[in-house]
């Protein structure tokens, strides 16, 4: 009996224990369920701290008729510096600078039929691709920079730039290069001295047509070809802004140039439109805002270089004179309205004249 007794005694404190242990066991497991949901709720955060991490990247070719040393070439290696900086590397960007690509009418083409992704070009693309507004490739017609700024930003440079969309050119930013000199073997103080000068030009008509009007014999060719052709006595004589007259050693063939400040001369920066339009929100911005901010770091850069590379002509011997700019106005006024009349119907001298204001 008395062993009967201890067995059942034995079971009951056995059940006893099972019984305050299973509590126990069972903490760790509901103490722990919580941090392990912890890290799944970081997840989504992390995609949302970068827009580009789904992208693919790319790459912009950059093409250039100027000399690598170009306040236009110096701004577009800022805007490379910028892209693929703000991009982390997705962006990446080639420049084609001295015109190894060809001159700007080849880059043009090139760009228009997405041969190339990106152009930053003189002012000829809008003779090409939009002539109705060509009045933005010639001399004579804008007052000052300012005139020739209000006008590019105002409505008849917007119904330019869609022109040029249509022709798959879309124009991402504006650059200001400075105004535009006439370099010569001959000393030019008036007018009257332009027919002595065979005098290279752009193939830009209305650069041809104003300045035959005032007596020079104009010779069209590209850029490319310019240095050549005064070495070799093609021609006599140019026209350009300071850097170009620099950037192209022009100092080393002519004697001369007159400060006629008879254009303000712009850079355009251009891509194929269906590169652009094909790229992904997050990219177009990251694009827009590094032109933006690389061309006005090249308007500036040409704005304060103007009077070093100046200097730096006198210093090869050139030879520099002011002249008086409304003569070369008034010889010039009948092809001007001439162009007017044929050329540019969208426009008048006094809607264009109105933006002086």
């Amino acid at each position: 009996m008395k062993k009967l007794i201890s067995i059942l005694m034995a079971m009951v404190m056995m059940l006893a224990v099972v019984g305050c242990a299973a509590p126990a066991a069972e903490a760790p497991a509901a103490a722990e369920a919580p941090a392990a949901e912890a890290p799944a709720a970081e997840a989504p955060a992390s995609e949302e701290a970068d827009p580009l991490a789904d992208l693919e990247p790319i790459k912009i070719n950059l093409a250039s008729t100027y000399a690598s040393a170009d306040s236009q070439v110096v701004a577009a290696n800022k805007f490379k510096e910028i892209v693929e900086e703000r991009s982390n590397g997705k962006i990446t960007v080639e420049i084609f600078a001295d015109g190894v690509m060809g001159g700007e009418a080849d880059n043009l083409e090139m760009c228009s039929f997405g041969e190339i992704e990106m152009l930053v070009v003189g002012t000829l693309c809008i003779t090409n691709y939009a002539p109705q507004y060509s009045f933005f490739d010639a001399p004579f017609i804008f007052e000052n920079a300012e005139h020739m700024m209000n006008t590019w930003d105002g409505e008849l440079g917007d119904e330019m730039r869609a022109l040029m969309e249509e022709n798959g050119l879309t124009m991402i930013g504006r650059m200001g290069r400075g105004y535009r000199y006439i370099t010569s073997n001959e000393l030019v103080e008036s007018v009257e001295d332009m027919h002595k000068l065979t005098i290279r030009t752009s193939t830009s008509k209305p650069y041809v047509d104003t300045l035959g009007a005032l007596g020079a014999v104009t010779v069209p060719l590209a850029l490319t070809e310019l240095f050549t052709s005064l070495q070799m006595g093609v021609v006599d004589a140019s026209e350009g802004p300071m850097d170009q007259i620099v950037g192209y050693k022009l100092y080393e063939v002519q004697d001369h140039i007159a400060l006629s400040g008879h254009a303000y001369s712009l850079s355009c920066w251009i891509m194929n439109s269906d590169f652009y339009q094909g790229l992904d929100p997050a990219y177009q911005e990251i694009i827009d805002a590094a032109t933006a901010e690389a061309c006005e770091f090249g308007t500036k850069l040409g704005e304060e270089r103007e009077a070093a590379l100046i200097e730096e002509c006198k210093s090869y011997g050139v030879a520099f004179n002011e002249v008086d700019l409304l003569p070369f106005i008034e010889k010039a006024r009948p092809a001007i309205d001439a162009l007017f009349a044929a050329d540019w119907p969208v426009t008048n001298a006094d809607e264009v004249a109105s933006y002086a204001n």
